[in-house]
């Protein structure tokens, strides 16, 4: 095969049926990547520029077939290097510039934020004129003096405990145990 083709992801939405029963994509974005050469298209490479969406885990990636009224009956799952190849011939052999793919993913993942989306306000508290200072102040406290932090062996690394350690006693000297250095 020879011929360059834009991959066109439709992502970030979610397959329903309308009451008739037929299936249909809602909700969606498309994102039209640069042109590829069709004898380098590998699902690995496609789920590459999925990640590049954000997209981490997918459920399912298809690919549609345009020459078919009945958008559910134009879809094909992509599974392996097979249905990648029967892709890329459809699109060559009808001379497209352009094969599309649906994105089904995961409801729980996490979308990272695209180039469009405004990142979250920051919030800065200003009632202290030296915030540096003030942080270091809040975050650490020292512990009283007379006490110290053993870690147990048996406890796990996390945590530790606080022993008092009362002043060191004076020892008095009696002269016992004295050594004879001459």
């Amino acid at each position: 095969m020879d011929g360059f083709v834009a991959p066109v992801f439709y992502h970030g939405g979610r397959f329903e049926r309308c009451p008739n029963g037929d299936r249909y994509y809602v909700d969606g974005k498309v994102e039209r990547f640069e042109a590829m050469d069709v004898d380098f298209v590998f699902k690995k490479a496609l789920e590459e520029l999925a990640k590049e969406l954000g997209y981490i885990k997918l459920k399912d990636m298809f690919w549609h077939e345009h020459t078919i009224v009945n958008f559910e009956a134009g879809l094909h799952r992509l599974i392996g290097d097979r249905e990648i190849n029967e892709m890329c011939e459809y699109t060559i052999n009808n001379h497209l510039k352009e094969f599309h793919i649906y994105l089904d993913h995961p409801v729980d993942v996490p979308l990272m934020p695209g180039p469009d989306d405004e990142p979250p306000p920051v919030v800065v508290d200003s009632s202290s004129s030296d915030s540096y200072e003030s942080a270091e102040d809040e975050a650490y406290k020292p512990p009283p003096p007379g006490y110290e932090t053993v870690s147990s062996e048996s406890s796990s690394p996390k945590k530790s405990r606080r022993k008092k350690i009362g002043t060191p006693k004076k020892k008095r000297f009696t002269g016992k145990g004295r050594r004879n250095m001459s």
